[in-house]
């Protein structure tokens, strides 16, 4: 609505010199308000741009709807090193089995616990309070020795050192299910983290790898690995925002207000384009 009003009051103060201009003898008659036709025209040409734009991302959801429900599958590491494979596979339902290796371990956050896990079964999180943590990334051997990373999940600031939970660390061989990731890019404003830091802002599977000797491939394990005194699984926030429905609306709308204004246009030109009044002496 503010574009509109803006819109108007463009007219409005171009009213003038559009007067002198459509008065002259090179403009007379109706071929003198074709080019505004252009706003309207315009406009509902990026109304169906985003009208396709619309099913693409509903194409989208969908595809990552059924992607995700899917049952997992087994993690072959050979497959997902090819290069754009992660991309293609992310939020892939996937399963490795193998043990972990907490010898060395990096803290990924500050990040807030999801919503879908509002839960305690490890004792680790205060109901309603220490919603801000951290994600525990962890080296996982597979049983052929190649070693991954493993996104365990989320603990609260007063547990991010893995000596207060001792019970979380688990030894025992174990099937981790959970979704592909591919990993996330550094933000545009997030200072650059020291060589070696177990501490990260961001999940950068490279140097992840690097630090902790690990293939570059990383895995977001599910609630289902969730074990008592450990990190809560499940973290993963898999939406997609569809805000083209939104711009389908508003830009219909502009074109239909722009095509009414130069009917009125048309229709009433010296009325649309009355200059000031000027007093006769």
């Amino acid at each position: 609505m503010n574009f509109i009003r803006r819109v108007v009051n463009n007219y409005q103060r171009a009213g003038p010199h559009l007067k002198r201009y459509l008065s002259s003898e090179h403009t007379q008659g109706e071929k003198s308000y074709t080019w505004l036709l252009v706003f309207p025209v315009a406009t509902f040409g990026l109304g169906t741009w985003q009208v396709r734009r619309l099913e693409w991302k509903k194409g989208l959801i969908n595809d990552m709807k059924e992607r995700t429900h899917s049952p997992p599958s087994p993690y072959e590491t050979r497959d997902m090193l090819i290069p754009g494979r992660t991309a293609q596979m992310e939020y892939k339902p996937v399963y490795v089995e193998g043990v972990f290796d907490h010898s060395k371990e990096i803290l990924l956050g500050p990040r807030t616990r999801n919503d879908k896990t509002n839960r305690d079964p490890t004792g680790l999180i205060a109901h309603g309070k220490a919603e801000v943590g951290y994600h525990i990334v962890t080296p996982f051997v597979l049983d052929n020795g190649e070693r991954i990373l493993i996104n365990r999940g989320w603990v609260d600031s007063k547990s991010k050192d893995q000596k207060t939970r001792p019970e979380g660390q688990i030894t025992d061989h174990v099937r981790i299910s959970g979704l592909v990731r591919k990993g996330e890019g550094r933000p545009q404003f997030s200072p650059a983290v020291k060589e070696g830091s177990l501490n990260w802002n961001y999940c950068d599977v490279y140097g992840f790898s690097n630090i902790l000797n690990t293939l570059p491939l990383i895995i977001d394990a599910d609630d289902k690995s969730t074990v008592p005194g450990g990190p809560i699984g499940g973290q993963t926030r898999v939406t997609l925002r569809n805000e083209h429905l939104n711009y389908v609306i508003t830009w219909y709308a502009l074109s239909a207000a722009t095509l009414l204004m130069w009917f009125q246009l048309r229709k009433r030109p010296s009325a649309m384009f009355k200059g000031p009044k000027t007093k006769e002496i």
